[in-house]
């Protein structure tokens, strides 16, 4: 018995493809995960807040696999009590609330704010990659919300008091604005990680954003 493994069937061989059986393996339901991840801390005895091993799941991508890797890492630094700012500090994730703040200058066409609110997280040592990468995740939330925030609860990533949030706070934009600011994202996260200034590409995409909306 050969068991082929792939994330390019398209590249297999008809001929291969006729002589096998297939089976599709899907992305793990955030819930899953994190009911596995409660699993395993019940058997090492360690207790996480179930809004950081959220913010473990949302990282892990769907995979419990990643996740439970994750897990190990910020185990490794902090063995018990384990909040979800320690989750975000020890993974270097940048917090929903930290890019929601940043989101709320640019719905009040707040040029200097935003700008001053980047540099203010160079001062205190945030990775910019990360805070784009958040960013973009976050806008691409909002643009969600501002369709359908039905949507956003078929994932399961978020709580229904994170998507009330995400809902009140796209009404600030319009769907233009958020497709708009997406695109700018997208290219300052590619900008970013070469810039020998890393807020740069951020500072351009913010006052290119805002000017567009004069």
């Amino acid at each position: 018995i050969f068991v082929l493994a792939t994330t390019e069937l398209h590249k297999v061989p008809p001929t291969i493809i006729s002589r096998t059986q297939r089976f599709d393996f899907k992305k793990v339901s955030p819930d899953t995960v994190v009911a596995r991840l409660n699993h395993v801390l019940g058997q090492e005895k360690i207790t996480v807040e179930e809004d950081a091993l959220r913010e473990i799941a949302r990282a892990g991508g769907g995979s419990i696999r990643d996740a439970e890797s994750l897990l190990s890492q910020v185990i490794a630094f902090k063995e018990n009590n384990i909040t979800k700012n320690d989750v975000a500090e020890i993974l270097g994730i940048v917090e929903r609330t930290v890019v929601a703040q940043f989101l709320d200058f640019l719905a009040k066409k707040d040029a200097p704010g935003a700008l001053h609110f980047v540099n203010a997280l160079i001062q205190d040592g945030v990775d910019l990659t990360q805070f784009v990468k958040g960013s973009l995740t976050y806008t691409r939330d909002l643009f969600l919300a501002k369709i359908d925030p039905q949507i956003l609860k078929t994932s399961g990533l978020l709580s229904d008091g994170e998507i009330e949030e995400l809902s009140s706070q796209a009404q600030g934009f319009s769907e233009t604005e958020l497709k708009r600011l997406t695109e700018l994202l997208i290219e300052a996260e590619n900008e970013v990680k070469r810039s020998n200034i890393p807020q740069l590409p951020i500072e351009l995409a913010v006052v290119e954003f805002l000017q567009g909306q004069e």
